[in-house]
């Protein structure tokens, strides 16, 4: 089986022979680093919803950048966001991306969070130095170095930029005691011991300038009213009356979703889902790159506009009206954050979330949610937009938003998430992205000893097997044969497909008995 594999190789320009792309690889790199984000935003001091999202933003940014003269159907977004007018350049020699991506997603997340625990830097430093070790074993010593080096300097290159905008360090000043929230009795109070969120986190650069303009913001809210036959007050009712009947079903939802204090937050929850997916799928490394970047500018553009929007209208939160007209003694089932209501953060972004979920993914795409599958157990659903909606009313059912504040920052998610799917089109060739598993159909399918591509086009020239591990078990022509099993132990493996340029047209999922 090796020699003729070995044969296939050098006949049709896979492997050695050719110029690896960033479609060759797979991506446990950026998994890996996406991990430990999760991680440090759940324990580094100040990162709160807006920050954690914009180092989201600045990651996917980096690994997108680290990769992208490895995909050939992409080009860099140099020229294409605001002062983003200059990156090192690699040079007319091979490249390993996954090294490229390890270093530069290991600079990136070093200087992002400057100041995580010594534990967390002493992990980050291992991970960079063990896939390096991995890696580097792998590949001639020129291509490890020239790898190196080159993710080094994207990752520096990203990380000045970032610094170029008001968010920079904003880890740092959550709570600036210059802010003072305007008076009466539809502005947002503070609760006692409260002081405001990031009040000024809409003047930061958005990734996508027309994200945070009036084109993209949410309408003004309802009209203030304590009169009780009021639009207004209707609304503050329905908060109210839901929350003296929660069922036990709506309190699960309500507590899935809090992404409060001392969790990876919002924005982490949602790269959470991104990353459970891309490992079930095995996305190889270009694409993940392609989609961790659009979800992350996604996500920091979605925050940045929703508070924006926040600290212009400055309404009161439903626990403040509740108790001022309807029940002095009232408290929400989840606690009310230091911020205004309009409109709600975590909508806003999940409206992102969806938008680039269904681009990536398409849309009855069913999947289960197990971020907090120890503690929370696992949320199922039949597409995105339905796990969106979830998210939204479960603001409704923790008592800390109005239904048009839900509403309102489902809609602006979706038109970030739309400007940024924009965004990357018109750096893209190309919209080609992996397709569904069920489009390709394999047969026999368990097998043993050998299997077919049933729908199999002469555009199909090669196939990778891939095993869980993302290990390439055997590669090879597609014309006329069948894709040779012997030797394999039994398992899962994945069967991917490639055109004559090396891109990706389609994966299945086959059980080797």
């Amino acid at each position: 089986m090796k020699s003729t594999l070995l044969a296939l190789i050098v006949l049709f320009g896979f492997g050695l022979a050719k110029s690896q792309t960033a479609y060759d690889e797979n991506a446990a790199v950026p998994h890996k680093y996406y991990e430990l984000s999760l991680k440090f935003i759940k324990e580094t001091p100040g990162f709160s919803p807006p920050v954690a999202s914009r180092a989201l933003g600045y990651t996917g940014l980096c690994l997108y950048e680290a990769v992208v003269h490895g995909m050939p159907n992409h080009q860099s977004l140099v020229g294409d966001l605001p002062e983003f007018n200059s990156m090192p350049q690699p040079e007319n020699a091979d490249y390993n991306w996954s090294v490229v991506a390890n270093n530069a997603l290991a600079y990136v997340l070093d200087s992002l969070f400057d100041n995580k625990t010594l534990d967390n830097k002493i992990l980050l430093y291992a991970a960079r130095t063990d896939q390096n070790i991995a890696l580097q074993a792998q590949i001639p010593a020129d291509v490890y170095e020239r790898s190196v080096q080159y993710g080094e300097a994207v990752g520096q290159a990203i990380f000045e930029y970032s610094k170029t905008e008001n968010g920079y360090r904003g880890q740092y000043k959550n709570f600036p005691t210059s802010f003072v929230p305007p008076s009466g009795n539809e502005f947002w109070a503070p609760l006692p011991n409260q002081l405001a969120l990031q009040p000024y986190w809409g003047e930061n650069r958005a990734f996508v300038p027309k994200n945070a303009t009036t084109g993209a913001l949410p309408p003004p809210p309802p009209s203030y009213s304590a009169d009780s036959l009021s639009v207004f007050y209707a609304y503050a009712n329905q908060v109210y009356q839901t929350s003296q009947n929660l069922t036990q079903a709506q309190k699960d939802i309500a507590s899935f979703w809090a992404d409060a204090g001392g969790t990876f937050t919002p924005p982490g929850h949602s790269i959470s889902m991104l990353r459970q997916i891309l490992r079930e799928e095995n996305w190889d490394l270009g694409h993940s790159a392609l989609a961790y970047a659009e979800l992350g500018l996604s996500l920091s553009d979605a925050f940045l506009a929703c508070w924006k929007s926040k600290y212009i209208h400055n309404l009161c939160r439903p626990v403040t009206y509740i108790r001022a007209n309807i029940d002095p003694a009232w408290s929400s089932f989840i606690g009310t954050p230091p911020f205004p209501e309009y409109p709600s953060g975590h909508s806003s972004q999940s409206g992102a979330w969806s938008v680039i979920m269904t681009h990536l993914f398409g849309d009855d795409y069913a999947f289960s949610d197990s971020t907090y599958a120890a503690s929370l157990g696992v949320r199922s659903f039949p597409d995105f937009n339905a796990c969106a909606e979830e998210t939204a009313v479960s603001r409704l059912y923790g008592g800390i938003h109005y239904d048009f504040g839900n509403k309102n920052g489902s809609y602006l998610g979706q038109t970030v998430g739309e400007n940024i799917i924009n965004l990357f089109q018109q750096v893209s060739a190309t919209n080609e992205k992996p397709l569904a598993l069920a489009n390709l159909e394999l047969y026999p399918n368990p097998a043993h000893g050998q299997v077919f591509v049933k729908n199999a086009t002469v555009s199909m020239l090669a196939y990778k097997l891939v095993s869980l591990t993302g290990q390439i078990v055997g590669q090879g022509s597609l014309q006329g044969q069948a894709i040779n099993l012997e030797g394999l132990a039994a398992g899962l493996y994945i069967v991917q497909v490639y055109d004559k340029k090396g891109l990706p047209l389609g994966q299945q999922k086959l059980v080797v008995q």
